[in-house]
């Protein structure tokens, strides 16, 4: 459904090598600018809750800090540069991860918030 969006609207793909031309924030980038990554954590998530599997779990917190440090670093930065104020207003309307209906949350209400700040600022400090 996401890459199809891509592709209608954006005139690209989800693939940096052929990225979209056009800022897609329609279907569910309207309440969340990562669904293809929160996809991917709760496909994770159901499969430990299945298997019961304590690794599932470990593979899930390592490949959300991996999805973050990547999201924040590279791939915003990207689109900053290529959509500019849009992109801008976009970040400030619609929050990077969990969808909210719309209703903006202050950053300190949501507990991920918190740690995944520390995280990013560790990303950035060793990643220069």
């Amino acid at each position: 459904y996401c890459t199809r969006l891509f592709t209608l609207i954006g005139k690209g793909t989800p693939v940096p090598i052929e990225p979209p031309k056009e800022l897609v924030v329609k279907g569910l980038y309207k309440y969340t600018r990562n669904p293809i990554y929160l996809g991917y954590w709760l496909i994770i998530l159901g499969e430990f809750m299945l298997f019961g599997q304590l690794l599932l779990l470990g593979y899930l917190f390592l490949f959300i800090i991996a999805n973050h440090l990547y999201v924040v670093l590279v791939e915003e930065k990207e689109l900053r540069k290529r959509f500019g104020d849009t992109y801008k207003k976009y970040t400030n309307e619609v929050s990077r991860y969990i969808p909210t209906g719309g209703v903006r949350v202050s950053r300190g209400f949501l507990f991920y918030r918190g740690f995944l700040g520390i995280l990013t600022a560790v990303g950035r400090r060793f990643c220069r």
